[in-house]
């Protein structure tokens, strides 16, 4: 049972019985036994039912019937009634909270195996993308591979094959970590190659792109020895409605925009970790994660501790976040804090939702800048479904509707329904 429903049950049992007690008082016995002298020694009865939003609830609710049982069928007849109470819903029409179902998966189960939702297998999902069919695309990144997730709820590998990876010549995706799908249904994948990964609705893969080397200078003066330059690490993906390609390096605190043609240039950062907004070549990034793009072309940014926008003149600045505190609280722009931004999404409204991975929470930045926590709860690992949700190290992120996400986190694909 949910939690929120239980406590919303026993809700109703306690103002049920209060009217069971108040009849009681007036000489009926709740037992349907004989009463005390000057009772009638009917049975008192109570009867629940749903109640539609109208006057005596704006949005829905319970009615609770309470009277004697004056014609001993058991039934409490509408003639019977003498005492009424109403139960009412949360604005929201349910209970005001957000409900946590699982999609794919199981919990605290790993493994590889397709077929029906619940059935289905997966090794720790992250990246997740959805089309215009509301097909979900999930990059699984141990099994090395791309899943489909159907609206029909089927599971399928899209992509080649786990024992494909690491093999010289083949284009196979190792450890898929953000994947991206255009409007022809085509998707784009990091992993932890030099290439970005295309993937056609049909399931074959090609190399769409080859990242730049480096920005580095891996020989630094005597008498320090020689530093490489660092390992190639793309963290997040989005493509725009014209079909260029924005790739997130985490190793370079670069975001790369690339051509159709597949051809990259460096569009806001420098190879310099830092937190600073402004024109694109002058900001600079401290710890990029996912990219995700709203119908207007801005690039929204997880950057570690805070969450930037970018505009589609590369014009850099923080939404929310502080540089200067790691933490969980909630608040407007600058005075809110995070763990670990870790992936982004934004819907039609303008709201962007963002894993805050070591809080344990998706946290969500209205247009206004304010910062609030609308799945999970901070420091409490775990996945819990229902009205009380909780989550454990959740990572990638989808909008998929009308105030509803697709979730990944541990081994296991979630849709989170907001109030």
């Amino acid at each position: 049972m949910q939690a929120g429903r239980q406590i919303w049950r026993f809700a109703l049992c306690a103002i049920a019985l209060s009217v069971l007690s108040a009849l009681s008082a007036c000489g009926g016995r709740t037992d349907g036994q004989a009463g005390s002298d000057g009772s009638n020694g009917l049975t008192t009865l109570a009867a629940v039912a749903l109640e539609p939003p109208g006057s005596h609830c704006s949005a829905g609710g319970s009615k609770i019937s309470a009277g004697l049982d004056a014609n001993g069928n058991g039934v409490l007849d509408s003639a019977e009634v003498s005492s009424t109470q109403y139960v009412c819903n949360g604005a929201s029409g349910v209970n005001g909270l957000t409900e946590l179902s699982l999609l794919a998966g199981d919990i605290g189960a790993s493994g590889f195996i397709d077929g029906p939702a619940l059935a289905a297998r997966f090794d720790h999902p992250q990246g997740v993308a959805v089309d215009c069919a509301g097909n979900l695309y999930v990059a699984d990144a141990r099994n090395h591979v791309i899943r489909k997730i159907t609206a029909a709820g089927a599971v399928s590998t899209l992509a080649n094959p786990a024992s494909d990876c690491g093999f010289a010549g083949l284009p196979a995706p190792c450890l898929p970590g953000a994947v991206a799908v255009d409007a022809a249904g085509a998707l784009y994948v990091t992993d932890n190659s030099t290439f970005i990964r295309k993937i056609t609705p049909d399931g074959m893969v090609t190399t769409f792109a080859v990242l730049p080397a480096p920005q580095c200078n891996p020989v630094p003066l005597p008498p320090l020895q020689p530093v490489p330059c660092p390992e190639r690490i793309a963290t997040g993906i989005a493509v725009d409605a014209a079909g260029f390609v924005y790739v997130a390096l985490s190793s370079d605190n670069l975001i790369l925009k690339i051509s159709p043609a597949g051809d990259a240039t460096t569009f806001a950062g420098a190879p310099l970790s830092n937190a600073i907004d402004g024109p694109g070549d002058q900001a600079r990034f401290f710890s990029l994660g996912g990219l995700a793009l709203d119908g207007a072309g801005n690039l929204f940014v997880a950057d570690g501790l805070a969450v930037r926008k970018i505009t589609p003149s590369a014009v850099v600045s923080t939404i929310a976040g502080s540089y200067g505190a790691l933490g969980s609280v909630d608040g407007t722009g600058g005075s809110a804090t995070f763990a670990s931004a870790r992936n982004v999404a934004v819907d039609a409204l303008g709201n962007v939702y963002v894993t805050d991975t070591n809080n344990q929470t998706v946290r969500k930045i209205n247009p206004s800048g304010q910062v609030s926590v609308v799945v999970g709860f901070t420091g409490q690992p775990g996945v819990r479904l229902g009205a009380y949700p909780g989550l454990s190290l959740p990572q990638g992120i989808a909008v998929v509707g009308p105030n509803r996400l697709a979730i990944t986190a541990e081994s296991v694909v979630l849709i989170a329904d907001l109030p």
